[in-house]
């Protein structure tokens, strides 16, 4: 194989102390532990608040994937369009409207519509 040049430690992390690199790092790890904290609250969410059969929980992990494989696609395209930190801090803003609405479907709709509109949000999600 082709062996690149080894650095120590130290150098490895003093990329991290740069200008602007902290804050990002920051920004995506906050970000993925949000989107990963989903899986943990969709089945009680769901079955519980949405009055879905759990053999609909499937249903609804495929639809999110779906909208996943959707949203890379997008949001890279957006990313060309309108530059990484305008598509970034857009991405962010909607995920975090969707997570309110996602809290507030339960609330106010009925069990035999909010199920469906759960199901249905996973995808632009």
């Amino acid at each position: 194989g082709i062996i690149g040049t080894r650095l120590p430690l130290r150098a490895r992390l003093a990329a991290a102390l740069r200008p602007g690199v902290m804050p990002i790092l920051l920004t995506t790890a906050l970000a993925l532990v949000g989107a990963f904290t989903v899986f943990s609250f969709i089945a009680p969410l769901a079955i519980q608040s949405g009055g879905l059969s759990p053999l609909a929980l499937p249903g609804m992990l495929l639809a999110f994937g779906v909208g996943a494989v959707i949203g890379n696609i997008a949001g890279g395209q957006a990313a060309d369009r309108f530059g990484a930190t305008r598509t970034v801090a857009w991405s962010l803003a909607l995920s975090a409207a969707m997570v309110i609405t996602f809290s507030l479907i339960p609330t106010f709709l009925p069990q035999h519509i909010a199920g469906p509109a759960l199901m249905g949000m996973m995808v632009p999600w």
